[in-house]
């Protein structure tokens, strides 16, 4: 397995996998951008390419290829390993042992065995089946989309008891300690993220009662709802060979228009598009239209999803229907006058400037000032040069509005155009000493070996008897000894250290570790005087005397 590791992250590169979800830059020697993992404006995000690791000097994620897709994607280290190995052609071999499974894989079994527990309460209740059938659903659609059913909870308790399921149950957040399920009496939408893998349910109610319409998944260690959209797993294909995607807010929404043929259709789940959901679809094309409801709502979540979806440098479009949804639509008209309403959909500005004429901003000073500002505000986030210097004319043009005017709500706002850069400069020579000589038992064996016990008492982190003996034992270098330390706060320096020295491109000589040796032991004997004058306060007799001969001994040695 070490080899098909080993094959797996010299094929595979860092730097590609993570432009997927990140827009990086070069700098140096390595690649910068926002993090994916925590919310920032300035980008702290490194990926070294020659080192093949990724660190956030923000929030401290870091690791090499497998370690992000895991990280980004909710994935077990078997399944990335298993995926990527048959992406390459790579041989492997796993242990089927269950005690070697890990906890991911172990609540990914759960949720498979979830899901096949709700088609069958499906099959077995009549008024959820017979809900299904008359939206038009067939038994083919139903298992297409795996739809399940949640019965009561006294049956659901059963189950999980009886199959031995009640103690990882809870880690999915829908269900108590005690097996009380989240979801129950309501239809089961499984929800599979882009891979095809089961990572959550949606329950909706079947009746007119005033519970929740649906209930989705808690987040989860496989579960974020900023990230993940419905039925992409199915989608995906069509999506790349149409070159096009199109975006919908139901999940009956988007079986309606999959049974019907209209393939490169996903979902949001009860939210408007995140910066997460236009990074899935960015990796697959480069043009989103819109279908939402027409309602206020849903009108309401075209504006908020804008923004994710413009810096994402995607083309977007916007697609009215005379109906309240995609699903009611299609029970009124067939498939091939919905394709021609995608088909003829506007540009997002053509569909707001369309909006506001009908609204009669062309007539009303004060609905013209906020109209022109609102479309400026968004078309200031769009990537594509053409598409804005177009709009800023056809915006002047239509509302009778200087280009002056326009161009002044597009410029941007000012700041200091600061970027922050890692610099080596640190506040003591013994911090300096401490990040050279760290950097160097990583990345360099030879220098290790030579300098490992010299230094054994002189480094913070190799007074770590564990620690010591990993340095001691491995020939790993980089990243592969780093992943052996347990200890996330030392890991998360090295990996800084790693960072920081291919940032600046900088080498360090054997000649100069006299001098980083002395600084160090110096450093140590300074801390220990510090200490023994703060005993003194607190002791006396042959203990004091004792401390006053170290004392006298350790101030000679420094001077």
């Amino acid at each position: 397995m070490n080899e098909t590791i080993s094959r797996l992250k010299h094929e595979w590169d860092i730097v590609t996998e993570i432009k997927k979800v990140v827009q990086l830059t070069k700098r140096g020697q390595n690649f910068v951008g926002l993090c994916p993992f925590h919310s920032e404006k300035t980008p702290s995000f490194y990926v070294s390419p020659g080192k093949k690791i990724f660190h956030c000097f923000g929030c401290g994620e870091n690791g090499d290829v497998i370690s992000f897709v895991m990280k980004h994607d909710h994935l077990s280290f078997k399944e990335v390993v298993l995926e990527k190995a048959k992406e390459f052609n790579i041989p492997h071999q796993f242990s089927q042992n269950e005690s070697e499974s890990s906890s991911l894989d172990k609540l990914r079994a759960f949720l498979n065995s979830l899901q096949l527990q709700y088609v069958h309460w499906l099959k077995q209740n009549q008024d959820p089946m017979a809900y299904l059938q008359d939206r038009g659903l067939s038994n083919a659609d139903m298992a297409m989309f795996g739809l399940g059913y949640a019965p009561e909870s006294r049956v659901q308790q059963a189950w999980l008891k009886d199959n031995g399921w009640l103690e990882i149950c809870k880690d999915t957040g829908l269900f108590k300690d005690d097996g009380y399920p989240l979801l129950q009496q309501r239809l089961i939408f499984p929800i599979h993220n882009s891979r095809g893998i089961i990572v959550g349910f949606s329950g909706r109610i079947i009746n007119d009662s005033q519970l929740a319409k649906y209930i989705n998944s808690p987040e989860s260690a496989v579960f974020s709802k900023k990230k993940i959209l419905y039925a992409t797993h199915l989608a995906k294909s069509a999506i790349k060979n149409a070159q096009s995607c199109v975006v919908v807010e139901g999940y009956m929404d988007a079986i309606s228009m999959h049974k019907r043929g209209i393939n490169n259709v996903v979902g949001v789940m009860g939210t408007a598009l995140t910066d997460g959901h236009a990074k899935e679809l960015a990796k697959y094309t480069d043009n989103v239209t819109l279908l939402f409801d027409s309602d206020k709502a849903g009108q309401a979540a075209i504006v908020k999803s804008l923004d994710a979806l413009l810096l994402n440098n995607l083309v977007v479009r916007v697609a009215s229907i005379n109906e309240k949804d995609p699903a009611d639509f299609l029970e009124k008209n067939n498939s091939d006058v919905l394709n021609s309403v995608l088909d003829t959909a506007p540009i997002y500005m053509d569909f707001f400037i369309h909006k506001l004429i009908e609204s009669g901003a062309l007539d009303d000073p004060q609905k013209k000032s906020k109209g022109v500002m609102f479309l400026c505000e968004h078309l200031s986030k769009e990537k594509n040069k053409v598409i804005k210097d177009d709009y800023k004319r056809i915006i002047s043009d239509k509302f009778s509005v200087s280009i002056n005017v326009i161009e002044s709500y597009l410029a941007p706002k000012s700041s200091s155009g600061y970027q922050p850069k890692i610099e080596i400069k640190t506040n003591s020579k013994f911090k300096k000493a401490e990040e050279v000589v760290g950097y160097l038992l990583v990345t360099d064996l030879e220098f290790r070996r030579k300098n490992l016990n010299d230094l054994q008492d002189l480094i913070p982190f190799l007074s770590v008897k564990e620690i010591f003996k990993q340095f001691e034992k491995s020939d790993a270098i980089d990243y592969e000894i780093i992943n052996e330390i347990r200890d996330s706060e030392i890991r998360n320096f090295l990996v800084s250290l790693i960072i920081k020295f291919t940032e600046l491109n900088i080498s360090f000589k054997q000649t100069e570790m006299e001098e980083y040796k002395q600084i160090l032991n110096q450093t140590k004997v300074e801390s220990r005087i510090a200490e023994i004058r703060s005993l003194l306060a607190d002791v006396q007799g042959n203990q004091e005397k004792e401390l006053l001969i170290e004392l006298s001994r350790l101030i000679k040695k420094i001077k």
